[in-house]
């Protein structure tokens, strides 16, 4: 039965990564039962022999792999965009954040009293992981983050909405559209490409699993120069 669930999701033109996350979403309904007593063991150990679909193996699509936005596309767009929306678009480019992170940040959750400012990032997504995360602004984001309200949100804009600004802005500019969050990309792609793979991983919030707090204070460090250079 959860293989005929998965059937349709790719009938509906599902991706490939939408249909496992889907089905695995499914199968932790189960294990929660099971941890509740009110699923038997053998359901969920049946369920739990369905494989993802594998790549080039099944009829969902995958996604379009993401690439890095080039300086000059991004120089193109930035004519097209208003002033507030122009602060978060050149906000994302410096400092390689998620947009939600940006977005939902307030100027009091920013500490301002060191020469490259930081933000700890309290709902981190590896947090349960034991692993804090920061981020980091420097000279070019304090002045942006200078024009913003010193009360509220940042930037009070809905997602969405925000990238079908971006999109317009690319068609305008004549350039391939993009999405907001293909800018953490390009600054990962620059980092990398100008320091090491540490401080890529250090700038735009990435990280692995077998990464362990120990190495918090160091990649702390390659954040904030990162963020004294280019941020």
């Amino acid at each position: 039965m959860l293989k005929a669930v998965r059937a349709q999701l790719i009938e509906r033109g599902w991706y490939r990564s939408f249909c496992n996350k889907a089905t695995n979403k499914l199968r932790h309904v189960y294990t929660s039962g099971v941890e509740n007593g009110v699923v038997s063991v053998a359901t969920l150990q049946t369920l739990q022999t369905l494989a993802p679909l594998k790549r080039g193996k099944c009829a969902a699509p995958d996604h379009k792999r993401r690439e890095a936005v080039s300086d000059e596309d991004i120089e193109s767009v930035r004519p097209h965009l208003a002033q507030n929306h122009r602060d978060l678009f050149d906000l994302l480019r410096a400092t390689g954040a998620r947009p939600s992170k940006l977005r939902g940040l307030s100027m009091q959750q920013i500490d301002t009293t060191e020469a490259i400012w930081f933000a700890d990032l309290n709902e981190y997504k590896n947090a349960h992981r034991g692993l804090t995360r920061k981020l980091f602004f420097g000279p070019k984001s304090q002045l942006i983050l200078r024009r913003r309200p010193t009360v509220g949100p940042l930037f009070a804009i809905d997602q969405y909405w925000f990238a079908t600004i971006i999109k317009r802005a690319c068609l305008a500019a004549e350039v391939s559209p993009f999405v907001p969050y293909a800018l953490r990309h390009t600054k990962a792609t620059s980092e990398r490409d100008g320091m090491s793979i540490e401080s890529a991983q250090a700038v735009p919030e990435y990280s692995q699993p077998s990464m362990t707090a120990r190495y918090s204070i160091k990649m702390d460090r390659l954040a904030t120069e990162a963020a004294a250079r280019c941020g």
